[in-house]
């Protein structure tokens, strides 16, 4: 399945089902250049995420780390971690396939002895993403395993469902065999998802998601992290290298792109709607940021 745009709701949380509630997986082919601006803006969800990049090269964004994921290698981003994703150094042709799939298919019964004695290991162990870059051996076990995820979903062999769920389960079992590896390899390196600035800056962009609208000042963002303009500043720039307002300025100009392209809502009326003061104002920033005037835009479907 291929997507090109991500909905998200108040608090960052992606809003797309992924699978069935009789087997909550999905399969995806994320192609960046079809995606607004080519990049996968912030986003959380409940579902595991396994990468394998097939073609160019990605950068994997969580927290305050970078992770650059080149053909032919990939990760698993845990549960419920903040993230986003750009193409390597703008470049074009960056291709990948993700797995979302619930936890429950990686263990199994919940509480039992599987997700106790060995998935609680992988979920408790503070990681914000398991990078595979086939610096260990083990890696490449993982990785065929994530590829064969992909290639059982376009071939849809008979039981292909089934054997869509043993693969996330081999990969588990062959991350926690290796687990203590990993982690001792990564030693020192501290997850940004126990940092305090990482929590505050997600307390930010809920608010900015919530209230883009309206007046917004910058104090009124440092007020929804319970920190001062020059912290909640500091924060921004650590954690996703630009300053509070750019980021809502960003937000503003990629909710007037989901309108341009789902609604008939006038040009003036969009610009209100995702609080710009008219309909110049937001032209001239839409044209910063995508290179074209929002009525342009708007003929070209969205693209």
């Amino acid at each position: 399945m291929q997507l090109n745009y991500l909905e998200v709701n108040g608090n960052l949380e992606e809003v797309t089902c992924h699978g069935s509630p009789a087997f909550p997986m999905e399969v995806y082919l994320d192609n960046l250049d079809l995606y607004p601006n080519r990049m996968i803006p912030w986003h959380w969800h409940r579902e595991l995420e396994f990468v394998y990049v097939l073609t160019g090269t990605i950068e994997f964004q969580t927290g305050a780390r970078i992770y650059v994921i080149s053909e032919g290698q990939g990760g698993l981003l845990p549960s419920n971690m903040l993230h986003m994703v750009n193409p390597y150094r703008q470049q074009r042709g960056s291709t990948y396939c993700a797995v979302l799939a619930d936890p429950y298919l990686l263990h199994g019964l919940s509480g039992g002895a599987v997700e106790t004695r060995y998935v609680s290991s992988l979920t408790g162990s503070g990681e914000d993403f398991f990078l595979f870059d086939n610096s260990c051996s083990w890696h490449g076990k993982i990785l065929d395993f994530i590829r064969e995820m992909y290639l059982c979903d376009v071939n849809r062999p008979a039981g292909y469902l089934w054997k869509l769920q043993i693969l996330v389960q081999q990969s588990g079992l062959t991350l926690f065999e290796h687990l203590d590896e990993h982690l001792d390899t990564n030693q020192g390196n501290h997850s940004p998802c126990e940092d305090i600035r990482y929590q505050r800056v997600r307390a930010c962009l809920e608010y900015i998601h919530q209230e883009y609208a309206g007046k917004v000042r910058l104090e009124d963002i440092a007020d929804a992290a319970c920190v001062s303009v020059s912290e909640c500043c500091r924060d921004f720039r650590q954690v996703l290298g630009q300053a509070p307002v750019d980021y809502l300025i960003s937000y503003r100009v990629r909710m007037g792109e989901y309108l341009l392209a789902h609604s008939d809502k006038s040009v003036l009326e969009i610009a209100l709607a995702v609080g710009f003061s008219g309909s110049s104002h937001f032209s001239n920033t839409f044209f910063r940021y995508r290179g074209c005037t929002p009525l342009n835009y708007r003929k070209r479907g969205g693209k």
